[in-house]
């Protein structure tokens, strides 16, 4: 509609997976490449998985296209197949002509194929997109299907493309076999902020237009990169929409108000199509937990008219109310019957109730804290007026750094629980200075110490630093946006730094942040060493403070030694992940060191039991967190995580 308008010889944002748009984010590259390595070494089971509309189905036909001509190759979008359905699939694709109704025959036609196939040398290929919906049936097919080998090869080669759900299914213990026979994993991530103006660019180019940085400004491409997350297919409707707007009112370039504005538009599309509001949702969610009896029916479910209805047993119980009733019912040719019906309806408990320990611990230590009760915050050095400033860049993790941004109630109540704990831990002892670890790498413990900080710098006269003390895999700079830091932690450690020149000032007022800088030595000689103990001495003269992001534990020697120089550690662990044994580990490894809290992150309510909360859009869904806090030593430790 809009082409000739915008000087386009076609559609540039159209979401089908056309190859001669596709662009190639270096995320995108690395897992192209793994999976042209896979298929090239002849690897059995490949998995790859991304969010959704981070450009797998894309992926797939771009693998396609740079396979050998002769290879063949059967995708199946369908994920309600069952195994009999499979191989019609693959008998249609690989043009099997035979179609046995036995599956003893089909596996035995299939494997005869598939020999003469790599005694030919050449490529065969089963691809399953959205794996992570496929039943527990077929995944055990394919377990069945990488078994198909000679002596030296397999015969069939297997790609698992799904949303990163299907990471989760694969640690199931019953997929157990599966997830031993995985050759290659790899995983999409969504498009950086750069990225996204190059794909913006790259698509008005090759829908025609020459001068993409006069339709898209810099300013509207920033709008795109936060509403869409980085995820091309919401680039590709929010930039389609919004040329669209922009046609419609003759307008030649896509302003911010116009992303704004079609933005709007599909978030009300999308409310409407999820259900009622907020409010609407409370409502329903206490009416059904209600004891009251629902209306007398007039018909019953055999379709028997009820003449009266008497509650003769009930009891009640924390997940359901059940009711034995007593109903006279008239049958279809007049007879009067007595029946008695067993009624169960499931009680639903607020996870307010749940949070009301919590909250209290909390409201005490603020009231403590108004009261002088708590002990008065120390005389801080001032710091140099010079300190260079950062704030919230277009490339920071925007859905994961809520403590800053304020924009997931549920998750920044969660974080000022663990605050409120910390506060009244400083009632009778002093915590200003704790690590924040982890079990594993990948457990969340990096957000939980941005989060946290950023939390604590929000209290009234709070100057708090944050250090990525993690110099094996830093992180800290990679959430908050930032480039890669050329001095920092290590480099202070080492000597060859001072600390002011070092810290940067953060946008949230009252928050430091220390980076990594650039690590020459062994991190694990710099961590334990005396300078890493001066230096958390030093910092405790200019901070209230100091939350430092460590490496993980089990891993990792230097972290307990860390763990001896602070006041307390912070455990990160997460929901379906971390697995009870490994965190036990990790608290017998910190010996007598204090565990000021456990945080449970990533922890979805839905398969708690629990309901979701009224709170707009993102409720106690993803980013749930959990909360359960407590101190002591390892004996204390390690009952709180056999418990979690």
């Amino acid at each position: 509609m809009y082409n000739e308008f915008f000087g386009f010889k076609k559609l540039p944002f159209s979401i089908t997976p056309d190859p001669n748009f596709v662009y190639m984010s270096s995320s995108h590259r690395e897992a192209l490449a793994q999976m042209m390595y896979g298929v090239q070494e002849r690897k059995c089971l490949m998995v790859v998985s991304g969010e959704v509309g981070v450009g797998k189905t894309t992926m797939i036909f771009t693998l396609l296209s740079h396979l050998e001509k002769d290879a063949e190759t059967c995708i199946i979008f369908d994920t309600h197949v069952d195994s009999k359905s499979l191989y019609r699939y693959i008998f249609a694709d690989f043009k099997i002509k035979e179609k046995p109704e036995d599956r003893a025959d089909a596996t035995i036609i299939l494997r005869e194929h598939l020999t003469q196939r790599l005694q030919e040398g050449k490529q065969t290929l089963l691809i399953l997109d959205e794996a992570h919906a496929l039943s527990d049936e077929i995944l055990m097919e394919v377990v069945f299907l990488t078994n198909m080998e000679t002596m030296q090869n397999k015969l069939l080669q297997i790609i698992l493309v799904g949303q990163t759900e299907i990471n989760q299914v694969l640690t199931s213990h019953k997929f157990r076999q599966l997830r031993q026979r995985i050759n290659l994993r790899t995983e999409i991530r969504p498009l950086t902020f750069d990225d996204t103006r190059h794909y913006i660019y790259h698509r008005v180019r090759e829908a025609g237009r020459e001068d993409p940085e006069n339709l898209f400004t810099e300013e509207s491409i920033a709008l795109i990169y936060r509403f869409s997350k980085g995820l091309p297919r919401m680039i590709n409707t929010i930039c389609d929409n919004s040329l669209l707007v922009a046609y419609a009112r003759k307008i030649r370039h896509v302003t911010p108000e116009l992303v704004k504005e079609t933005y709007a538009d599909l978030m009300e599309i999308e409310q409407r199509a999820e259900g009622p509001g907020p409010e609407a949702a409370q409502a329903a969610a206490a009416d059904e937990s209600s004891f009251e009896a629902p209306p007398m029916p007039t018909v019953d479910s055999e379709g028997n008219q009820v003449l009266s209805e008497e509650v003769v047993n009930q009891t009640q119980t924390d997940d359901e109310q059940v009711r034995i009733v007593r109903r006279v019912v008239r049958t279809p040719d007049g007879r009067e019957v007595v029946k008695k019906v067993r009624q169960i309806r499931r009680v639903k408990r607020k996870l307010d109730d749940l949070a009301n320990e919590a909250l209290s611990a909390g409201s005490t230590a603020a009231a403590a804290s108004k009261s002088g009760r708590i002990s008065s915050l120390p005389t801080l050095i001032p710091l140099p007026e010079d300190l260079p400033e950062v704030g919230i860049t277009p490339n920071a993790s925007e859905e994961l750094l809520v403590a800053m941004r304020h924009d997931n109630p549920a998750a920044v109540r969660q974080y000022h629980l663990l605050w409120n704990r910390i506060e009244a831990i400083n009632q009778n002892e002093e915590c200003r200075a704790f690590i924040v670890s982890s079990s594993l790498p990948k457990e969340g413990k990096t957000i939980t110490s941005i989060n946290l900080a950023a939390t604590i710098a929000q209290a009234p006269e709070m100057r708090v630093l944050l250090i990525d003390a993690d110099l094996h895999m830093p992180r800290v700079h990679e959430y908050l946006g930032l480039p890669m830091p050329e001095t920092g932690l290590a480099n202070i450690l080492e000597g060859k730094a001072e600390l002011k020149e070092c810290l940067m000032r953060y946008e949230l007022p009252r928050l430091y942040y220390l980076p990594s800088g650039q690590v020459e030595g062994m991190p694990t000689e710099l961590l334990v060493g005396k300078a890493m103990e001066k230096l958390l001495d030093e910092v405790k003269g200019y901070f209230h403070f100091i939350v430092v992001d460590s490496p993980p534990i089990v891993p990792i020697a230097d972290t307990v030694g860390l763990a001896a120089m602070v006041d307390g550690t912070v455990l990160v662990c997460r929901a379906r992940q971390t697995s009870s044994k490994v965190l036990m580990q990790a608290a017998e490894d910190l010996n007598d060191r204090r565990i000021v809290g456990i945080v449970l992150n990533a922890l979805d309510f839905r398969l708690a039991g629990g309901y979701r909360h009224g709170y707009g859009k993102y409720g106690y869904g993803k980013y749930g967190y959990g909360y359960g806090y407590g101190y002591g030593r390892r004996k204390a430790a390690a009952a709180e995580a056999k418990t979690g």
